[in-house]
């Protein structure tokens, strides 16, 4: 199972290396994606005493949040309100 996890993850920097070379202006757009999803989970994670939602703040949800941004955390926000994940 870690292969397959690491054989995606070399795919995945392949392919962001590619679309970097050919077009540079796109890591700052990454880069911003990754900033708003991982602030939104800080504040997601800051309001829980007011909101009673809690996303736990692990590898994984790091992950989603920079490499998705905002539809990433919003997704775990549905997994978590819908089904207590």
């Amino acid at each position: 199972m870690e292969t397959y996890l690491i054989i995606a993850a070399v795919a995945l920097l392949c392919g962001i290396a590619i679309a970097i070379i050919r077009n540079p202006g796109i890591l700052k757009k990454i880069i911003a994606s990754s900033a708003t999803g991982l602030m939104t989970l800080a504040v997601i994670d800051l309001t829980y005493a007011f909101t009673g939602i809690y996303i736990a703040v692990s590898v994984w949800t790091l992950a989603v949040a920079a490499l998705l941004g905002l539809p990433g955390v919003i997704s775990l926000l549905f997994l978590k309100i819908i089904w207590n994940i």
